[in-house]
């Protein structure tokens, strides 16, 4: 505990002097923005619906509806999804997103899908991928902001009275849940219990009977073999091809990097706190280690290749056997709670205007993000991919409040990894200030077996 408030008191002097001890007010005076909305907080009533644009209504009944009156839909449960054309963890959410609002058509809950991009993309890619439900434009970010959503993707619960209930990763978003808000049952409870049996069970299990499987099928006949539900067996597997796998190893590498598909993760060169994080879908900075734990001074290889069709009844994931196999190897365990931590905010500077950030949203062009060595570039990229990875850097949840809704072009060059070296690159290369707060959060816990 003396470590923890020991990093608190010295990133709030840090920041100060990074700030130049500014007011927080003054923040965004020179900025000719459009004050932040207040936060919204579970528990208490959500935040009007308002976006610029419905490219599909869904359950809805106009296309043209800029403000989704939640009055309008009371009775109703809402389920927001924050996502982006370029977020492959959203694109991999789909499918689960599409199975609810299916599998709920019938049910008084609406489904809405709100990205900050332009129309144009968002309808080239609902070409390719379809989204059931609602999907609106939310260009000036407002529900964005009201929600705090400085990371996607992003599900909100709102129940039938209006009050907003729990936000949470799309991969959470079950069935239970929805279930429990149409009862006006305590949603973020019945979130929370879930995980923790969800963290007892064996993930290896499962993966134990698929391996187990495999010489039963392998022996029987081809014309039966087409029909088996154990993916690895049959004529459709090639020599030497890899069917299963799971490993996780010391690294060699001093840089992180982590590639992930629908059933296959690589990771090279990952702290343990990398891992957690893209298993836990939570932000580096928002992960906290009680018992002086130490997360970062070990880099680790890891490679599951999952079978293309898991067992029946199997909860088995990459991301499940990815926790499973940091649990197992540096003897942890996590949890979810809420706390006061240090959070950056990252804000217009009160002295200069925006420099070296160019607007990029009116044109087409590929996009690409791209960090290492203290610096990030990104192309067509928006202002959150930032914080994003300066939460990565920093180790500390940082919070975007630029008030820049589309997508730009930058290039940020930081001395070293150190807040003040951040905040000084931020000030002096485009014009943005960075701050210290404290806010209570949602936070992983990690501690010891």
């Amino acid at each position: 505990m003396h470590r923890i408030w020991d990093r608190i008191v010295r990133v709030a002097v840090a920041a100060w002097a990074v700030a130049g001890a500014a007011p927080a007010a003054d923040a965004r005076q020179d900025a000719d923005l459009p004050p932040l909305p207040p936060e919204a907080q579970i528990g208490e009533a959500a935040p009007a619906l308002s976006v610029e644009h419905i490219l599909r209504t869904g359950s809805l009944g106009s296309d043209q509806l800029s403000t989704l009156d939640l009055s309008s839909l009371r009775g109703r449960v809402v389920v927001l999804e924050f996502w982006a054309t370029w977020c492959a963890p959203c694109i991999s959410a789909i499918p689960h997103f599409n199975d609810l609002v299916e599998q709920f058509r019938d049910r008084p809950v609406v489904f809405i899908s709100v990205t900050d991009e332009p129309a144009e993309p968002v309808e080239k890619f609902l070409a390719r991928r379809p989204i059931a439900g609602t999907v609106a434009i939310d260009t000036d970010r407002s529900l964005f902001l009201a929600y705090r959503t400085s990371a996607i993707p992003r599900t909100i619960i709102i129940d039938s009275s209006g009050i907003y209930r729990a936000s949470l990763h799309p991969r959470q978003l079950t069935a239970q849940l929805i279930e429990a808000a149409l009862a006006g049952q305590d949603v973020q409870q019945a979130l929370e219990a879930p995980a923790e049996q969800l963290a007892e069970k064996p993930v290896l299990t499962a993966a134990t009977q698929v391996i187990e499987a495999a010489p039963d099928t392998a022996t029987a006949d081809p014309a039966q073999a087409q029909d088996s539900t154990v993916p690895i067996a049959g004529p459709s597997a090639s020599p030497g091809e890899v069917l299963f796998e799971m490993s996780l190893r010391a690294s060699n590498q001093s840089h992180g990097k982590i590639e992930k598909w629908e059933q296959r993760l690589v990771a090279r060169g990952c702290t343990a706190r990398d891992l957690i994080a893209e298993c836990t879908q939570t932000s580096p900075g928002l992960i906290v280690c009680d018992d002086g734990i130490d997360l970062d001074s070990t880099r680790y290889d890891a490679t599951i290749s999952l079978p293309a069709t898991a067992p029946s009844g199997s909860a088995m994931t990459v991301s499940t056997v990815l926790q499973e196999l940091v649990s197992r190897a540096i003897s942890i365990e996590t949890y979810r709670d809420r706390r006061i931590v240090p959070i950056l905010v990252v804000r217009p500077a009160a002295e200069s205007a925006y420099v070296n950030i160019r607007d990029v949203t009116a044109s087409q062009g590929a996009s690409s993000l791209s960090w290492g060595l203290g610096t990030i570039s990104a192309v067509r990229q928006p202002m959150h991919v930032l914080t994003e990875r300066l939460s990565a850097m920093l180790r500390m949840p940082v919070v975007n409040e630029t008030g820049l809704p589309g997508v730009y072009d930058w290039t940020v060059r930081c001395a070293d990894d150190s807040l003040d070296a951040v905040g000084a690159a931020l000030q002096e290369q485009l014009g943005l200030r960075a701050e210290v707060h404290t806010r209570q959060m949602d936070v992983v816990v990690v501690r010891r077996k």
